[in-house]
């Protein structure tokens, strides 16, 4: 469903084929909406528990003004910092006239490189409505899997062991596409099930991005990855939103395509409390972490955002038991570039990204989620 103007809106909504609702996140833990940015020390300067940014145009027009681009670029190829740099130059300026934005450091941690946040061209931060979407239709998928015949899932089951044996990654990705579209591209019509992308479920549903956040509303902090053999726990940070913060979005429903799909939102309700339980069962009892935020299963929780976990992000374990899934996600996992084998003994979903609060461990991503209707 495509966003309508403002007049058009409201006419959409007075013939009932348009309803519109205010859609609140209150974050449980950090959240982190990456921009596929990744710092280091290059560019920014460490005031005990401060990152100080730098400001690319503001610190290269002082570097420019003093012919010191030569000199910097030069600097930077050899690994030297940002902090080094100014203090061999201190024509350059004081650091809080060269910053973008002070992030506080949470516990000081050591940090080697920073994720930074999604903002606007503004600066302010904000949460996509996309991925409050697309989190949504993984849900959905879990739930509608979940409803599917024992033998229809028995056959998709034959399909994916037969695409991996092939060892082609190319041939299981396409079949896990193939059940996706069978599941969200079809609609349940008056005589007969049509499957296209025309008939997408998730059509019925558009999200626009969050209000804008203040500027300073964001803080780094290092994510600690539990799992079985212990705790892993890397100089990279994350800039995140903290937890107990709310965010507000709009949720739009087009009801004529929501009828035709036999979706409503109290089964949108269904499918977020089966997808947390599913959290709670396969991912989080798996290693018990002490002083863990309390978790009320009464609530709608959605995991958001990079570093959320596994379960988020594949079909496998409600497809599969526990251990042909785990053993699959790692034979997966294994053909990425860049993965560490000494991770495989370990990973989804037995490896839980939590993040210490004044003591507390919350886990990365969550978010209760709460519709006005």
């Amino acid at each position: 469903m495509g966003y309508y103007g403002g007049d058009g809106m409201e006419r959409m909504k007075r013939l009932g084929f348009l309803e519109v609702h205010e859609l609140f996140l209150t974050t449980g833990g950090p959240l982190f909406v990456g921009d596929g940015r990744i710092l280091d020390a290059r560019h920014w300067v460490r005031s005990g528990d401060v990152l100080q940014l730098l400001d690319p145009e503001i610190f290269g027009a002082r570097l420019l003004a003093q012919g010191l681009l030569p000199t910097w670029q030069a600097h930077q190829a050899a690994g030297g910092t940002a902090a080094d740099f100014l203090e061999g130059h201190p024509d350059l300026g004081d650091i809080r006239d060269l910053t973008a934005r002070s992030l506080p450091l949470h516990e000081g941690a050591p940090v080697d490189r920073l994720r930074t946040f999604l903002r606007r061209p503004d600066g302010c931060p904000y949460v996509p409505g996309s991925t409050v979407k697309g989190a949504l239709r993984n849900v959905l998928m879990v739930y509608f899997l979940n409803e599917m015949p024992e033998t229809e899932r028995e056959k998709w089951r034959n399909r994916l062991r037969q695409a991996f044996n092939a060892e082609a990654p190319t041939a299981f990705s396409g079949e896990m596409r193939a059940l996706q579209q069978t599941i969200l591209h079809t609609l349940h019509l008056q005589t007969r099930q049509v499957s296209s992308t025309l008939n997408d479920l998730m059509r019925a549903i558009s999200i626009a991005d969050s209000d804008p956040l203040s500027p300073d509303a964001t803080l780094a902090t290092t994510v600690r990855r539990v799992h079985q053999d212990g705790e892993e726990r890397k100089a990279e940070a994350y800039e995140v939103l903290p937890p107990d913060l709310r965010v507000r979005l709009t949720l739009r429903i087009d009801i004529p395509l929501m009828n035709r799909a036999g979706l409503m939102l109290t089964l949108l309700n269904e499918a977020l409390q089966l997808a947390q339980l599913m959290q709670e069962r396969v991912f989080w009892e798996k290693i018990h972490t002490s002083r863990r935020a309390p978790v009320d299963l009464r609530d709608l929780y959605l995991y958001l955002g990079g570093g959320a976990g596994f379960v988020n992000k594949t079909l496998l374990y409600a497809l599969f038991d526990q251990a042909e899934a785990r053993d699959l996600t790692n034979a997966l996992l294994a053909q990425t570039p860049g993965y560490d084998p000494a991770f495989g003994r370990s990973v989804a979903p037995y490896t839980r990204p939590t993040v210490l609060f004044k003591g507390i461990s919350h886990d990365m991503g969550k978010c209760r989620i709460t519709i006005h209707y």
